[in-house]
Parts: C-alpha cells; structure tokens; sequence
C-alpha cells in the first residue's frame, strides 16, 4: 500500500472523462463562454490542467478542435438565448454568447447551421425545417 506522501507525489493518470465533467460544470455554471477572450490555456488553468490535456479531452470526446467546440458551444448559447429573447437584436445575441462582435456571430452561425440566425429564427418560429 502506498504512504499519502506517494500518492500525493504519484502523476495523476490523465482522465478525459473527468476533464470534460468539469470543463462541463464550468462552462454551465460559470458560463465562462461569455468570455470573449477566453482561450484554451485560460481554461486549462480555471480547470487546473494544462492545454495538451485539454486539447486531447475535447478533441476525444467532441471530435473537434477547441476553437471549433467553443464557437459551436457559443452557437449552442446562442439558439437558447434567440429562443427564449426572439426580439434580440443580432448585438445583443452576440455579447450573450460570447462573441466580440455580431458579425464575428452572425459567420459562425452561418459557418455551424448552415443559415443566417434571423432566417433561422423565423424557420423555428413558423415550424419550418
């Protein structure tokens, strides 16, 4: 049996699974997306890992660079906050997401769904798919 000086001394095994449990939680809770200069290497330090750990946790689970999981994270936001505030202007969409601008919003909308954020609001509004 180890003494707790070796098992504090011993490397943790790297655990993706429990890296994106807690990437989860603080991404909810902290809803550190709002970020607009949030990158990989801030979060690796909030979750007190580093960015190759990080980087192999999203990229094993989402298939997807960081960059790509977060803007479609930020989308993800976005749908939610558009459908509960459908009177939002595209500024105010963007800032409660996280993105600098609504034009840095309205590319990635585009770039993830395939469609501009009003048309695809006014799909969802009148049932279209």
């Amino acid at each position: 049996m180890d003494s707790t000086e070796e098992i504090y001394n011993k490397p943790k095994k790297f655990d993706s699974a429990e890296l994106i449990e807690r990437l989860s939680v603080i991404m909810e809770k902290d809803q550190i997306f709002k970020d607009v200069s949030l990158t990989i290497e801030s979060l690796a330090e909030m979750l007190h890992t580093n960015r190759t750990y990080l980087s192999k946790a999203v990229n094993d689970s989402f298939q997807m660079s960081f960059r790509q999981w977060l803007n479609t994270y930020r989308i993800e936001q976005s749908i939610r906050f558009m459908m509960q505030h459908p009177a939002a202007n595209q500024e105010e969409i963007a800032r409660n997401s996280g993105f600098l601008s609504a034009s840095a919003f309205n590319h990635k909308f585009k770039e993830v769904t395939g469609t501009s954020p009003r048309l695809w609001l006014v799909e969802k509004s009148v049932g279209v798919r």
